[in-house]
């Protein structure tokens, strides 16, 4: 399959591309490999993946990643990842593209082999200067109600592009 690259994010963690229209996310942890839910949501044709991720119920576990693009090169941050036979549940229920579809599930056992050995065609990044994540002052107790006027507009406004989203459908 020369449809499929694989590229080297860090140690464990990789890009996997496909047709060259689909990419997501792989971590291997403790020799079970996971999937980025809010790329996979993305493959399979939401164009919100981070706010299914938030959402879905499906079992799901926070992995920390390091960023390579954008405003946040080399920050790490926390991820929502499901482990490759959640993801395969998942895509089998939500995709909306069936080539897609068809791909990842056929795809699964390779990826589920990423953890035995190094994958065929791994492309190493570049390596970049990474930033040590700060340190964040320790939390002190507050009294009262624990939620800022920013949250609650921000809680506002998606239930309204909920509301629209429902009603336009």
């Amino acid at each position: 399959m020369d449809e499929v690259s694989v590229q080297r994010l860090e140690q464990y963690q990789y890009l996997v591309s496909y047709a060259g229209k689909f990419s997501f996310r792989v971590a291997i942890e403790n020799g079970v490999t996971y999937i980025a839910l809010c790329d996979l949501a993305g493959c399979c044709g939401y164009i919100c993946g981070t706010r299914i991720a938030q959402r879905s119920n499906v079992p799901k576990v926070k992995i920390s990643v390091r960023h390579k693009g954008g405003r946040s090169v080399g920050k790490a941050s926390l991820m929502w990842f499901l482990a490759i036979d959640d993801a395969v549940q998942f895509v089998r229920e939500r995709a909306m593209d069936i080539d897609f579809k068809d791909w990842f599930i056929g795809y699964a056992d390779t990826l589920r082999n990423l953890s035995e050995s190094e994958p065929k065609g791994v492309i190493a990044s570049s390596s970049c200067p990474v930033q040590d994540q700060p340190k964040a002052p320790e939390a002190q107790p507050k009294k009262g109600v624990n939620i800022t006027p920013e949250q609650i507009d921000k809680l506002i406004i998606d239930l309204l592009e909920l509301k629209a989203s429902i009603v336009s459908a």
